[in-house]
């Protein structure tokens, strides 16, 4: 699996394609904060960065794909944890 299918795969499924619009398809890197100062969407860039930092080209699309899986459950965790202590504040008040 080459790393552009996992970013339109990403890309496919995340609002308004946003995922894409901080790939740079033809050089195969991450757009510069710059270039993408009109997108607005840290979680889609963060998505991207997620997948580019973890992609290994030797893998197979299996490993790729539990990898993938991997990172996102890890982010998910984490904002979790997050929305948990928000919560945990917003109860206290």
């Amino acid at each position: 699996m080459k790393l552009q299918q996992i970013i339109d795969l990403a890309d496919k499924v995340y609002s308004d394609g946003l995922i894409a619009q901080y790939w740079d398809e033809k050089r195969q890197r991450v757009w510069s904060d710059r270039h993408c100062k009109d997108v607005g969407d840290g979680l889609a860039r963060f998505i991207l960065i997620e997948l580019v930092e973890t992609f290994d080209p030797e893998a197979t699309d299996e490993e790729q794909l539990n990898e993938a899986i991997r990172v996102m459950e890890t982010a998910e965790k984490q904002i979790g944890s997050v929305i948990g202590a928000f919560e945990k504040e917003y109860n206290r008040l």
